[in-house]
């Protein structure tokens, strides 16, 4: 019977491993996990930044590719993270006691209501281009 203890030492090491964060691959997974660590349902979630528990399911399954900026900063303040971190997983949550965080929080959310407006204006004026209801000049 032959021995393990060479095939052991190969794969054990006294080297320190460098500490990596386990960071969720992909947005869905991310948004699932936050979550869930909030222990907030997918209605109670949808209920808070004002869309649908559908859409909430189908962000977290993938069905839902993208989301608009105004909702992905909703879902960050909401989840208690910034977007960036829910966009990427390549930040730091945010901690919710400091005053920056809320300053920043703040400011976040004006972004995303003057984003809005102008994507509003950006789909009214795609709109009347593809009505064809250009103005004629005059003469």
């Amino acid at each position: 019977m032959r021995s393990i203890e060479p095939r052991m030492a190969q794969y054990h090491t006294t080297k320190a491993r460098s500490y990596t964060p386990v960071v969720a691959q992909t947005f869905r997974e991310r948004l699932r996990i936050l979550r869930t660590r909030r222990q907030m349902t997918p209605s109670a979630l949808a209920f808070a930044i004002g869309v649908t528990e559908g859409s909430i399911r189908h962000l977290e399954s993938g069905q839902t590719k993208q989301t608009s900026f105004e909702t992905g900063v909703k879902l960050a303040h909401a989840l208690g993270v910034t977007a960036s971190y829910l966009a990427t997983g390549r930040e730091n949550p945010l901690e919710k006691e400091s005053l920056a965080t809320d300053q920043a929080l703040a400011l976040e959310e004006r972004l995303a209501t003057r984003i809005a407006a102008v994507e509003r204006r950006v789909g009214s004026l795609e709109a009347w281009r593809r009505g064809g209801t250009r103005r004629k000049s005059p003469g």
